[in-house]
């Protein structure tokens, strides 16, 4: 009987060479026929070789009676008792099933229904057919499939060692045909399998489903079942099939299609357009924002592959990436590229791609995504060009002052030579200094406009430490005078990334300011820190000077010609640089300060790439 569901279902196939069952399958789908050579214990005339569909029918024909060749190739289950012209044997059980594809398994088995006068064949076939059934046993095992029987006649129902394994059950553990249903949850599955059975049994009808089960020890566990009603004389006399576990198979298929579900929502209704390509080019599946962006409908765009539709000067970049990641040499890569709609307008995307392959490596599709950036990327475009304008407007205007600059102190110059009195009119020094600040303003405005175009050009890795004692040193005297204090504390030496003259010129002005703006009451204190603040190195200047109101000047301490203290040399220019160098180089400076209670300046900068810090280390 086991043998007879492995033949009738090819997923659980298995050899019986060495058994005392034999099978016959024929396959009208591809023309082909197979006999194992145990059919000869049955048959010893049975051609050692048949070759195809008709042959097996030949033989078939050849070795039975008309009728039972008739009612086997015409009816979907035979089963009955045939005179074996086998010597060894008196009689044997021919079994037959068609299923839906039309494919018929026959099987033949020893009668062991013989009575007690067993010949010693008899126990040879008896033997040989326990150990077919020791070996399917262990077969079912390693597959973790499992069979039954319910057995209608002696109301008896029957599990393999598998099919307790699956319930976990013990061994010893015997099935009873009215609660073995319980285990089946209440509800869908077991209503389910009671009609399957009721149906096997009054229609005979084979059933193959998934169902769940809870085991012994209250595990809901997914398994397999296959029924195969045994009919005698149009009666069904038990029903008997397979049960395999497939709970992992099922959760992973559960994961699985949840997440397909997933990547088709994420892929329908994403904001962004999303597409799978194939390796040719074309457009295979795209979803709806990608339609929105380009103006096609999604059947249009699936007429067409990606080269249809991108612009000219773009397209050679991308098929080499493209074809870079078919070669190997990677897998995904992202570029700003034009498309063009299907209304011939240009728009800016960026494309990002990745190759899927299969298990073994072999290259499936793309999966594209495709952002609009269009809109910021013309907003950049014209700010660039806006910020371009503006650079040679002030250079047009830095030029063109400085003329006229200097062409007022030039003609200052020749009016104090012919006329030396003037010089010592009020309004000639007035007029003086204000084309001496004219000339200075511009020379910042230069330097500004000159920060702002050169800086990404001199970036380099900096040991700022050195530069803080330059300073230092070319600031003693004044430090000296002051009588101050200055304590030192720096934790992590470190690189940084900038630009040498604009360190310099930072760090100047903070040690200046601290002797400028220093309590005319006590002795200068000044403490500088220096940390490591994630990719940033961090200095600290903290005084103990006269202090800056927050409060009230905050909002103006950085800009350009803002003083706060009446110092005859405060021109409100220091910091204003200070800042516009430090944020050019990528970092920051920025003041905690109080009246009367000292101010501390943060100045941030970027440490410089791995490789640089070795490179200035080596």
């Amino acid at each position: 009987m086991l043998i007879q569901i492995w033949n009738a279902f090819p997923e659980y196939s298995m050899s019986t060479e060495d058994a005392a069952l034999a099978f016959l399958l024929l396959n009208p789908n591809d023309g082909s026929s197979q006999a194992s050579d145990s059919i000869k214990y049955y048959f010893p005339n049975w051609p050692d070789e048949i070759s195809g569909y008709d042959a097996g029918i030949a033989a078939l024909k050849n070795h039975l009676s008309p009728k039972l060749a008739e009612a086997i190739l015409s009816n979907s289950s035979h089963s009955e008792s045939i005179a074996s012209p086998s010597p060894k044997l008196a009689t044997a059980i021919l079994e037959s099933q068609k299923n839906s594809e039309g494919l018929i398994a026959i099987t033949i088995h020893p009668d062991f229904n013989l009575g007690t006068n067993e010949s010693s064949a008899d126990n040879m076939v008896r033997l040989r057919y326990e150990r077919a059934l020791e070996f399917l046993e262990r077969s079912n095992h390693l597959a973790g499939i499992g069979y039954w029987e319910l057995d209608l006649v002696n109301q008896k129902l029957t599990w393999s060692s598998e099919t307790k394994r699956i319930h976990e059950v013990p061994e010893e553990y015997t099935p009873v045909l009215d609660t073995a249903i319980h285990f089946y949850p209440e509800g869908k599955y077991r209503d389910r399998i009671t009609q399957l059975i009721k149906n096997a049994i009054d229609k005979g009808e084979h059933f193959d489903e998934t169902l769940q089960i809870k085991t012994a020890k209250g595990k809901l566990n997914w398994v397999r079942s296959v029924g195969i009603p045994e009919v005698v004389n149009g009666t069904t006399i038990g029903v008997y099939g397979l049960f395999q576990d497939i709970h992992q198979s099922k959760v992973t298929e559960t994961e699985l299609q949840k997440n397909e579900n997933l990547f088709r929502q994420t892929f329908e209704y994403a904001s962004i357009g999303m597409a799978l390509v194939g390796l040719n080019g074309k457009w295979l599946q795209v979803n709806q924002s990608l339609c929105r962006f380009l103006e096609y409908s999604e059947a249009e765009l699936k007429q067409r592959s990606f080269q249809d539709i991108t612009h000219a000067d773009d397209l050679n970049l991308d098929l080499d990436l493209l074809g870079q990641c078919l070669e190997g040499s990677m897998d995904n890569y992202q570029m700003e590229k034009r498309y063009l709609t299907k209304s011939g307008q240009t728009v800016w995307a960026l494309l990002a791609v990745s190759l899927v392959k299969d298990a073994e490596g072999t290259p499936l599709h793309f999966i594209s995504q495709i952002t609009n950036i269009d809109a910021s990327k013309r907003l950049l475009e014209r700010v660039q060009d806006q910020n371009e304008r503006l650079i040679n407007f002030a250079h047009i205007v830095s030029h063109n002052l400085r003329s006229h600059s200097a062409n007022t102190a030039l003609m200052l110059d020749m009016l104090k030579l012919d006329a030396p009195q003037v010089s010592e009119l009020q309004s000639y020094k007035h007029l003086t200094q204000a084309s001496e600040n004219l000339d200075e303003t511009i020379y910042h405005l230069s330097e500004i406009t000159a920060m702002q175009l050169e800086t990404n050009e001199h970036l380099e890795a900096l040991d700022p430490w050195p530069f803080v004692e330059k300073n230092l040193k070319l600031l003693e005297t004044d430090f000296n005078a002051a009588n101050a204090t200055i304590s030192l504390h720096c934790e992590n030496k470190v690189k940084a990334y900038g630009v040498a003259a604009y360190l310099d010129s930072i760090l100047f002005n903070l040690l200046s300011n601290a002797i400028k703006y220093r309590s005319p009451d006590k002795p200068l204190q000044l403490e500088i820190r220096c940390q490591l603040d994630g990719d940033y190195l961090s200095f600290d200047f903290v005084d103990n000077g006269i202090g800056i109101d927050l409060e009230r000047h905050g909002d103006k301490l950085f800009g350009l010609y803002k003083t706060f203290h009446h110092n005859e040399d405060a021109k409100g220019v220091g910091l204003f640089i200070s800042r516009n160098q430090a944020e050019a180089m990528g970092g920051s400076l920025t003041a905690e300060s109080k009246p009367d209670a000292g101010s501390t300046f943060t100045l941030r900068l970027k440490t410089a790439p791995k490789e640089l810090q070795e490179d200035s280390n080596s």
